[in-house]
């Protein structure tokens, strides 16, 4: 079971969220720090996620219908992003490409272990025929949900 982040101490992430970034449109910036948790899960060092996700809800980023998101939305694509500015470009890319909010969401999710796909990618074979990620991550590459690694330019591998 993860720990809740509870100690602003040395969590880089907390510290930049917690009364500091509205969570909604009320303008509300005490969050749970469960939901921050959720957030910065992967990123604990990093200010990144609540770039993104402060990004999004300021309404900035159109999700195809709109530029509304809820809160839980906004956690589902800058969990864990070391690089908003990223995350949320490929967002638009995926959006202006016609592809639905939830693969597009699904796309541009930063994960756990993009640079370590990436140098196995590069390596080995651990990219299956069918696009999905080997199982040497943690993920069932038999799994109804069907990720496909991607290497973009800059180097970072998302499922």
């Amino acid at each position: 079971m993860a720990k809740l982040v509870q100690a602003q101490g040395n969590n880089k992430c907390f510290n930049a969220v917690q009364d500091r970034i509205a969570w909604n449109e009320a303008g509300n910036t005490s969050w749970s720090p469960a939901n921050i948790n959720n957030l910065c899960k992967g990123a604990e060092n990093s200010v990144e996620p609540g770039r993104c996700f402060e990004t999004v809800m300021q309404r900035r980023v159109s999700h195809g219908e709109g530029y509304q998101w809820s809160w839980s939305e906004a956690t589902e694509l800058c969990r864990g992003t070391r690089n908003s500015a990223e995350t949320i470009s490929c967002f638009k890319k995926k959006i202006g490409q016609g592809v639905s909010f939830a693969r597009a969401r699904a796309a541009c999710q930063w994960k756990k272990h993009s640079t370590n796909a990436l140098k196995a990618a590069s390596g080995t074979n651990d990219i299956s025929a069918s696009g999905r990620t080997s199982s040497r991550w943690g993920i069932n590459p038999y799994s109804p949900i069907k990720s496909q690694v991607q290497i973009t330019a800059i180097g970072y591998a998302r499922q």
